[in-house]
C-alpha cells in the first residue's frame, strides 16, 4: 500500500477530497466499486504534502 508511486496517491487523496460532500449513501457505493477502503489504510496525508513531495 505504502509503495504506490506518489502521483497514484495524489490521484486517490484527490478523489477521496472531492467525495467528502457527497451523502454517505454515495460514498458506500463508491467504498464497494472502488475498494476504497485499501485506501482508508494510507496514513492521513494531505494533498498539499503529497504534491510537495512530487516537487521536491
Amino acid at each position: 500500500m505504502d509503495n504506490e508511486p506518489d502521483f497514484i496517491r495524489l490521484e486517490i487523496l484527490k478523489k477521496r477530497k472531492s467525495r467528502e460532500n457527497e451523502t454517505s449513501d454515495q460514498q458506500e457505493k463508491h467504498c464497494a466499486y472502488n475498494h476504497e477502503y485499501k485506501w482508508k489504510k494510507l496514513a492521513k496525508e494531505t494533498i498539499e504534502q503529497c504534491e510537495t513531495r512530487l516537487k521536491s
